[in-house]
């Protein structure tokens, strides 16, 4: 008990300074008065103090209050001593053990007791028997709320002023005035205009908060999800690793016949991938990758390795069938062998092969020449020369050491395993870094391409972040995020219920709504990632790594949930143009985009043709010379180029026909860049010319600054609405009610002189 005594003397004082914070804090919004009254208040603040009772009160100082903001701080201050407490008691109660925690509860609930019981009671005495010995009388300590909260209405209307005043008072002649009441309804009318204003002034600084807010989480979100860093060094490690030259394993590259830097650019041949494959790829592949069942913690610090293997790698095969040539027509004109057409879906081999293949050969082996379907998370892969399917025929790159790859490696060599038929080659395998929280899905793929009968190898290394190690930061920018989102549906609903056809011809709305799919689709995304990392991880537990686990699938989710944030980054940074609306002049673009949106639609209408027409042109005149014009999205991007007048390809097409190319240059040169271009240009000046000269005309309807600025300084008790009314007041204007206070004022004196 003696310790709760003393801790309710500690908190004496923190508890005294709440109680005064709490009842000496203005009200935000004090109630407003009739200009009659507030002129008899003024008229009641010069008169002497033993006349009446309200001049009394009037005439007496003025208590200090605190402005209405120490209200909120008295929160924060009340939040944060009841935090603070709370953290202590649970810290402490772990250190002390259970018999002192209990005693030490024991003793708070004693002190809160005590607080109820004796304590407060006392206290509240103690300070009413203070005020009563040193303040003055109760009617005095009212003053401030008899003059924020006038209970009297001093509105008297113009019936009531018959009887309210004697027939031949000034106040009477006043109050009946008609100019009197002229002047009033203009300034009530400025009134509404200066609230209007103040209303559509906080819909805008309340929207650009919300929005700023949301931007700045989503931004967070989007680079918490990518480790740009750490992310690049390790596509550098990888690409360093396995790609470049090392001569220590080469002896082919050693002799000095190839100089290049990078394998890729030394593999044209089906001979010169199968010698990377058993030179340089099975050597790298085990000193980058470790795995715990076959290194120990010396072997792994020596070489310092630090990249998890996930599964095994594979080797995944896609070919054509056999005879897809159409040969019968040519076959009585010339003698065709070894005819094939590229990789399509239909031509898909899907039956066994291999050359001299024994049933006596392991199955790990002869599997690998055996169709498999679509297994393992295999996607569908696009390039600019095919599209190949999910599938295939699949061999797993199992063993601990050199001799052990290279056996199978060896034995799809001598079985034919890649030949004329083969289309495409996947060497695909999976990486963690636990230093880095990073997953990388490795892709090296070979092309064979029948028309030249050479090969392409495209290497391809996509780093990720997997395993999310949420904080207490990210879990509250994420609470932060639905909740945004959830209240700009719930807003957007409602306008649409509200302006139902003037809704969709709105193009903000399209704006706001890209938005909302845009993070409802990354949730489920992100949802349905981390469900089938779940499954991931459960498979490698259950497994310990003796089956191939593909990235693929985990890869493309990341590359569609970047898309998806990013373009929310986009539609979320545009929206911010329109909040300008408020300032004429950086509206000046909205505008005119808006003014112009017909023009702008048929100028685009004759650009799409005449683009068009000139990307066929090229394309079908330079499609077989130049590497620019192979296809038409090439040529339709050159012809872009050249409109945006960069005439990289200007010097090739002269190598190929000087008259078609110049002939064609001209044309387009012509309509294209001069006409079209200078059209667009001039569409979007005149229109922002003649909105400018309208709006150089005219104020702005809102100035949001002034208007921040202002409140600003009403919050920190710097200024008042009253002083601002009074500020923005006209002399001139306002002089006829100075006149009507002045009448009021020597009627009230010589009225009450009569009685």
């Amino acid at each position: 008990i003696s310790v709760g005594v003393i801790i309710e003397f500690i908190t004496f004082i923190p508890s005294l300074l709440l109680v005064a914070l709490f009842r000496r804090s203005k009200p935000r919004r004090p109630r407003k008065i009739s200009p009659v009254g507030e002129a008899i208040q003024n008229i009641g603040a010069h008169k002497p103090a033993k006349k009446t009772k309200l001049l009394s009160i009037e005439s007496k100082e003025k208590k200090f209050f605190f402005p209405w903001w120490c209200l909120i701080l008295a929160y924060v201050l009340s939040f944060l001593m009841v935090s603070t407490s709370v953290f202590f008691i649970i810290v402490r109660s772990v250190q002390y053990g259970d018999s002192k925690t209990r005693r030490w509860l024991g003793s708070i609930l004693a002190s809160f007791c005590a607080s109820v019981l004796l304590t407060q009671p006392l206290k509240v005495l103690a300070l009413a028997l203070l005020f009563m010995c040193l303040c003055r009388k109760k009617s005095q300590a009212e003053a401030f709320i008899e003059q924020e909260d006038p209970v009297e209405d001093f509105t008297i209307s113009t019936e009531d002023a018959h009887r309210k005043f004697p027939s031949k008072s000034i106040l009477a002649k006043t109050r009946l005035d008609p100019y009197r009441a002229k002047r009033e309804k203009a300034a009530l009318k400025n009134l509404r205009e200066i609230r209007l204003k103040e209303v559509t002034s906080w819909l805008i600084l309340r929207e650009l908060f919300f929005l700023l807010l949301f931007l700045g989480v989503l931004y967070a979100i989007s680079f918490a999800n990518r480790d740009i860093d750490d992310a690049h060094q390790m596509v550098n490690y990888l690409r360093r690793e396995f790609l470049k030259i090392d001569y220590h394993y080469s002896d082919k590259y050693k002799s000095g016949q190839k100089k290049n830097s990078y394998v890729f650019e030394n593999i044209n041949s089906i001979k010169d991938y199968w010698y990377w494959l058993e030179n340089i790829f099975v050597n790298k592949y085990l000193e980058t990758c470790w795995n715990d069942r076959t290194t120990n913690n010396t072997h792994l610090l020596k070489n310092t390795q630090t990249n998890r293997i996930i599964g095994w790698p594979t080797l995944r095969q896609l070919r054509v069938k056999n005879e897809s040539c159409p040969r019968k027509a040519l076959d009585d004109h010339m003698k065709i062998d070894n005819c094939n057409l590229p990789y399509t879906w239909y031509n898909d081999a899907k039956h066994p092969f291999g050359f001299n293949i024994s049933t006596s050969d392991p199955p790990k082996l002869t599997q690998a020449f055996h169709y498999k379907s679509v297994q393992d998370d295999t996607l569908i892969y696009s390039t600019s020369h095919a599209t190949y399917m999910a599938g295939g025929y699949v061999h797993e790159i199992q063993g601990r050491s050199t001799e052990q790859i290279l056996i199978g490696f060896r034995y799809l060599q001598n079985h034919h395993w890649i030949d004329r038929h083969t289309r495409a080659i996947f060497l695909t395998f999976g990486l963690y870094n636990p230093h880095a929280n990073l997953f990388v899905y490795c892709s090296l793929l070979l092309e064979q391409l029948p028309a030249t009968a050479n090969v392409i190898f495209r290497p391809s290394f996509q780093p990720f972040k997997l395993v999310q190690l949420y904080t207490g930061t990210d879990l509250i920018y994420c609470l932060i995020y639905l909740i945004l989102i959830i209240y700009y549906m719930i807003t957007e609903i409602k306008l649409f219920l509200k302006m139902r056809k003037a809704y969709i011809k709105q193009f903000w709305s399209y704006i706001n709504w890209a938005i909302i799919v845009c993070s409802w689709f990354g949730v489920a995304i992100h949802i349905f990632r981390q469900t089938e990392m779940k499954k991931m991880g459960n498979s490698l537990k259950t497994t310990r790594g003796t089956r191939p686990i593909n990235l693929q699938f985990f890869s493309y989710l990341d590359n569609v949930l970047t898309y998806l944030l990013g373009f929310c980054c986009f539609f979320g940074t545009v929206k911010i143009l329109r909040l300008l609306r408020f300032n004429r002049r950086l509206s000046l673009l909205h505008l005119t985009l808006k003014k112009s949106t017909k023009q702008i639609i048929g100028f685009l209408v004759m650009f799409s043709l005449v683009f068009c027409a000139f990307t066929a042109l090229f394309y079908l005149l330079f499609h077989s010379y130049l590497q620019q014009y192979s296809t038409w999205l090439d040529a339709g991007l050159a012809c872009f180029e050249m409109v945006s007048q960069h005439m990289s390809t200007v010097s090739a097409l002269k190598e190929v026909d000087p008259l078609l190319a110049g002939l064609s240059l001209f044309l387009f040169i012509l309509l294209a860049v001069f006409l079209l271009s200078n059209m667009f240009i001039s569409i979007i000046v005149d229109n922002f010319n003649l909105l400018r000269r309208e709006q150089l005309q005219h104020k702005n309807e809102i100035e949001l600054i002034q208007f921040t600025i202002t409140k600003i300084k009403q919050w920190l008790n710097m200024t008042t609405q009253k002083r601002q009314i009074e500020k923005n007041q006209n002399p001139i204007t306002e002089f006829p009610n100075k006149i009507d206070k002045l009448a009021i004022a020597i009627d009230k004196l010589f009225g009450d002189a009569k009685h």
